[in-house]
């Protein structure tokens, strides 16, 4: 087994090879949004930060029931209290609101996603992909915070509406050259992919997909678009808006 020096050294290595290859894609776990406790917390650490949040309290019974019982961790407890709604029963939907509702209160720093996002923007590869499991909004607020432009499938400003077109569009100026018209861009964003949805998201009954502010509260009679961690989530991710993702 390799030393920790010498497993770095292969590590930092194969990160660079791939970083020169062609078109690279960057694919954001929890871990990078996690700041060494600064930022988010890790999915083994949410229960005890978000168990408080849920109401009725004899939900949440039931959920640390489970827990007491020997489940691992909230995935496997949510898992065994699934009434196999296809909308999610009630202690998954709790959950969900509960991580929205810590995750809102949070600030973390944004130095480390404004520099990674700003490197992104100076490469010359158009539509470079990004590609997220997190619902927290580090990159978006880096990007703005950097400046850099950032497609994520929404367009609008209070609530944005779900466009998944806009992945394919190009921002540039059609010009004139002895070559006949010439497409050049001017503007090239980074492209965001949140695989389990995120913050703000929220799915309504008559005007569909929408976008809030991060920290605003959904409107009534509305669905958060979370993921929260269980077993059906790779079913979840094959709906809309995830499946265009």
């Amino acid at each position: 087994m390799p030393d920790a020096d010498t497993y770095l050294s292969r590590l930092e290595a194969k990160v660079s090879e791939q970083l020169k290859a062609q078109r690279p894609g960057y694919l954001l776990g929890a871990g990078s949004s996690f700041l060494a406790g600064e930022g988010y917390p890790l999915a083994f650490q949410l229960w005890d930060r978000i168990k408080d949040r849920i109401d009725p309290p004899d939900k949440r019974a039931e959920i640390q029931a489970k827990l007491d019982a020997g489940a691992q961790g909230i995935e496997q407890a949510l898992d065994l209290l699934d009434d196999g709604n296809p909308a999610g029963g009630e202690h998954r939907l709790l959950v969900t609101e509960a991580i929205a509702g810590l995750f809102c209160t949070l600030s973390p720093p944004l130095d480390h996603h404004a520099s990674f996002i700003a490197r992104l923007s100076r490469r010359s590869l158009p539509a470079l992909k990004v590609f997220s499991l997190n619902y927290d909004p580090l990159i978006e607020r880096a990007a703005e915070h950097a400046g850099v432009g950032l497609c994520d499938g929404f367009t609008g400003h209070e609530h944005a509406y779900f466009a998944p077109a806009m992945f394919d569009e190009r921002i540039g100026i059609i010009r004139g050259t002895h070559r006949g018209k010439q497409f050049d861009e001017t503007r090239k964003p980074v492209h965001l992919l949140k695989l389990h949805g995120s913050l703000g998201w929220y799915e309504c009954g008559i005007r569909g997909i929408r976008r809030c502010g991060f920290s605003a509260a959904i409107p009534a009679a509305t669905r958060r678009l979370m993921v929260p961690p269980q077993r059906r989530k790779a079913n979840d991710t094959m709906t809309h808006p995830y499946a265009a993702l």
